[in-house]
């Protein structure tokens, strides 16, 4: 109507990129933990954090209810219903949905101890792989990140709780002989300074030493390739080197950072941190598709690798190549590229291959990767699935018994075609295994001309009963 109203401030959410709000802290000089921030906002530091969001939900929606709704459109009036929609194990398809599930492995760790929950099994009982093993550490970064990049490395030495340190969860020792600092501008040219006087780094094989790098995030894009992240991990990787890079939050606050950053140094340097005892049924490999896409680039794309692991879920290998191309020779590409990669592969006549992909698939790149497959294998069985983490939709377990959450290996389908529950080798690549359980949906499709005809879409969230 043209008149003003006063909102509490707490009522106002800034419509701003996450990266704009921290450039907007640095350009005035205000030390403001906004990771941390949020963590706290959204419960990720407390105890039975999924009830506490569900009860702010709830009072968010009811807020709205009151506050927003009903308001008409034409002369229909919108009213928005506070009640959650139920999950049920039957459901009709209008007041409930279909909770489903599926039996998530026990995968071994140190001494053949077994537990479905990574987490808890790598934190109580270390790693399968836990033979003593010394890793050098060539840490490189800014000036003025060096106190907390030292004190990063001690703690993913020391640990703390929830983390009990590189030698017990891994059996690895972490050293390095000094720290390497540079201005932003100058950290690519230190890395290629220590490979050229260190020769017996490049291409050793049995991965003795990873560089734990540090590059600001400010002054580029994040689909910059000349940006200094982009750069030093290429000059590393063609010097057939592992590393790490690690973002400032991270330095600057570990926590709950710091588990999943020693298990990727010790992954990367050639440790096993678990393996599944029983191949999955229904799958000889899984074929991960990763690329990247600039738009500064006038639709250039930039095609990542492929990473192969099998049946028991260990890695194989990866391939690819980075030379960027035109968005039009995306599919040649991609036929190419899979084609490659399956020649690399001992296969069966008929092999069971599953693509995931970090986005949704188009029937135009679905139909390449097929062509591609199909001139290794012909009669092979070929899965495609994508797990989309971007969205809003959330659900919890307000049971007693629950904590909040739902419980690992249930999902609901969100498709009139139930079979998908019935695909373990499909399913359980989407299985909720996040320290939040973020809500997940999954979208998988199996190749028609391969052994009968079927499409396959599911949903995968937690849950309220």
């Amino acid at each position: 109507d043209g008149g003003e109203a006063l909102i509490p401030a707490k009522r106002v959410i800034p419509r701003l990129p996450r990266k704009k709000i921290e450039d907007l802290l640095r350009e005035r000089g205000i030390d403001y933990d906004l990771t941390g921030e949020i963590a706290r906002a959204g419960f990720g530091l407390v105890i039975g954090a999924a009830r506490r969001r569900a009860d702010r939900t709830q009072a968010l929606v009811d807020d709205l209810a009151n506050g927003v709704f009903p308001f008409s459109v034409g002369r229909r009036s919108v009213a928005l219903v506070t009640r959650p929609l139920p999950l049920s194990r039957r459901d009709n398809g209008l007041a409930s949905l279909r909770v489903d599930e599926c039996p998530e492995p026990a995968v071994e760790f140190r001494m053949q101890r077994r537990e479905a929950n990574i987490r808890e099994g790598i934190t109580h009982y270390g790693s399968y792989d836990h033979d003593r093993k010394d890793i050098e550490l060539v840490p490189v970064c800014v000036y003025e990140e060096a106190d907390g990049m030292r004190a990063l490395i001690e703690r993913l030495r020391n640990g703390r709780p929830k983390y009990r340190g590189s030698e017990r969860t891994f059996g690895a020792r972490l050293t390095y002989r000094s720290l390497t600092t540079a201005a932003p501008g100058a950290l690519e040219a230190e890395c290629r300074r220590l490979i050229a006087q260190h020769p017996e780094w490049t291409g050793a094989e049995e991965w003795p030493r990873l560089f734990l790098v540090h590059c600001p995030e400010s002054g580029h894009a994040i689909d910059d390739e000349q940006a200094p992240y982009y750069r030093i991990k290429r000059c590393l990787l063609e010097a057939g080197i592992p590393c790490q890079m690690v973002d400032t939050p991270t330095i600057r606050n570990p926590d709950y950072k710091d588990l999943n950053l020693a298990l990727n140094i010790v992954a990367k340097c050639g440790g096993v941190p678990w393996v599944l005892p029983d191949s999955i049924p229904d799958a000889d490999f899984f074929v991960g598709l990763s690329y990247t896409q600039s738009a500064r680039s006038a639709g250039a794309r930039v095609m990542g690798f492929t990473n192969v692991f099998n049946e028991y879920g260990r890695w194989e290998f990866h391939s690819g190549a980075g030379d960027t191309f035109p968005w039009e020779e995306r599919a040649a590409n991609y036929e190419r590229l899979i084609a490659d990669t399956m020649t690399r592969l001992s296969l069966p006549e008929t092999p069971s291959i599953c693509f995931h992909y970090s986005k949704k698939f188009s029937r135009e790149d679905r139909d390449a990767i097929l062509r591609g497959a199909r001139r290794i294998r012909r009669d092979g069985v070929y899965f495609f699935v994508w797990v989309n983490r971007h969205h809003n939709v959330r659900f919890h377990d307000s049971r007693g018994e629950a904590d909040g959450s739902l419980a690992r290996g249930r999902y609901v389908v969100g498709a009139p075609t139930s079979s998908m529950s019935r695909r373990r080798a499909a399913t359980r690549t989407a299985r909720c295994s996040e320290r939040r359980r973020r809500s997940k949906s999954m979208s998988a499709w199996r190749d028609p001309k391969a052994r009968g005809d079927r499409h396959w879409t599911c949903g995968r969230w937690p849950a309220r009963y």
